[in-house]
């Protein structure tokens, strides 16, 4: 729920800030991000501090030279660590309505899809921006078509790239999992399951082989950041990019819906919604991500949890599935 303006200067605002970018903070949005007015009263967003993290920028920018079939933040200003600045789009966040409704899960999941093709496109955006800066005969002429290919090559799917890529969703989901170990085991997951899931992962490289492209990820893809739009489309904010596996945001989401979920019968209806998951080999490896998204979405998760002991059966019986040969 947003906070209303006089309760913003309880948070860290810059008013210093405020007063540079000529802006009038309106609602806080959630942690250092607030929905303010520039001096013709347009909506806009301004983050802050981590939010405006240094990759963010550069990112966004490049999703300008590219097709999305989504709303995103389109920079107006931006300094990096310090603040994005962005016009405020319009609509209801998902998480504020019914996300587990069947329309809203398969509306997400095509979008995880789009998205992951997005990802693998964002080597293209260099070519596409020159293509907007100069006359189209110009820019032919200067590329010759074999100097083209090979530009195309060194992009985000160069072998030193993905070989990097590989290596940081490895290492990341076996310290995620590891600095969780104590918080899991004292909310009731067994101790010697918690053991062998964790020696799996470290042991397993699978579901970190995307079958093309790359591993980029939008690593908080949840009902939080996602805005039904009034159009139909879908906003998507809080951009945070890094590798991830296979399969990732898709079993993000579904993660997170289960954590907050407000139902019942969670395990079967879960592993229902897992039905619609594309399916990778080995069979278990669907089981071991979204294990992974839980165990993350478990620590960020209410401090008050509906249905926490079916939640924590569902969690348990997805690791057991995770080792399941």
């Amino acid at each position: 729920m947003m906070r209303q303006a006089e309760e913003a200067g309880e948070l860290s605002l810059d008013q210093g800030l405020c007063q540079e970018l000529h802006l009038t903070p309106v609602a806080a949005l959630g942690e250092q991000t607030w929905h303010c007015q520039d001096a013709q009263g347009a909506a806009l967003v301004l983050k802050t501090g981590p939010a405006a993290a240094l990759a963010s920028g550069p990112f966004l920018e490049k999703l300008a030279h590219l097709y999305t079939a989504f709303d995103y933040p389109r920079l107006l200003a931006w300094q990096p660590g310090r603040f994005l600045l962005y016009p405020y789009i319009s609509g209801q966040l998902l998480a504020q309505e019914d996300f587990e409704a069947p329309e809203h899960q398969a509306a997400v999941l095509e979008l995880a899809g789009q998205l992951t093709a997005l990802f693998q496109s964002l080597r293209l955006a260099p070519m596409f921006q020159t293509l907007k800066t100069r006359p189209l005969e110009k820019a032919l002429a200067a590329e010759k078509a074999s100097q083209t290919s090979a530009g195309l090559s060194l992009g985000l799917d160069s072998p030193p790239s993905r070989r990097g890529e590989i290596a940081q969703s490895y290492h990341w989901a076996v310290e995620l999992v590891r600095n969780r170990s104590a918080q899991l085991s004292a909310a009731g997951v067994p101790p010697t399951l918690f053991a062998a899931f964790q020696d799996k992962l470290e042991q397993t490289t699978s579901i970190h082989l995307t079958p093309s492209g790359t591993n980029l990820a939008h690593t908080v893809f949840t009902p939080e950041h996602l805005i039904r739009c009034p159009e139909g489309r879908f906003g998507i904010v809080g951009w945070q990019v890094a590798p991830r596996p296979y399969n990732y945001m898709r079993l993000k989401y579904l993660a997170w819906s289960l954590i907050h979920s407000q139902a019942p019968e969670i395990l079967s209806r879960y592993r229902a919604y897992l039905a619609q998951v594309p399916k990778v080999s080995p069979p278990w490896a669907t089981a071991m991500t979204f294990s992974i998204a839980l165990i993350e979405t478990w620590a960020e998760g209410p401090p008050v949890m509906n249905y926490p002991e079916e939640k924590l059966t569902a969690l348990v019986a997805f690791m057991e599935e995770a080792l399941g040969g």
